[in-house]
């Protein structure tokens, strides 16, 4: 069974509550931290989805360790996409200077 949170507003709230405003402002202070802090990666964030995963079986399993590792190499890609742009960025720096 996969259930789905989402970091936003709750659209069925009437905002009644004193704390609500608060609650809102910091929901889209965390989105835009986030987002910038995505950004430094490579990656484009549009939104956040908090998924509890509970699966049975070996099928489970194993769609559990592709998911993982297809998160992981996205990431790594990302990584090495930023260490070729410093690199490339160093190099022609050195050639500006020469």
């Amino acid at each position: 069974m996969i259930k789905s949170r989402q970091i936003g507003p709750d659209m069925t709230d009437d905002h009644t509550d004193g704390n609500s405003a608060f609650l809102d402002a910091l929901r889209t202070r965390a989105m835009d931290d986030l987002i910038e802090a995505s950004i430094e990666y490579g990656i484009i964030l549009k939104d956040l989805a908090v998924i509890d995963r509970q699966f049975k079986g070996d099928i489970a399993a194993a769609m559990d360790k592709l998911t993982t590792r297809a998160l992981q190499a996205q990431v790594e890609a990302a990584n090495v996409d930023r260490e070729n742009s410093n690199s490339v960025k160093k190099e022609q720096g050195r050639l500006e200077v020469t």
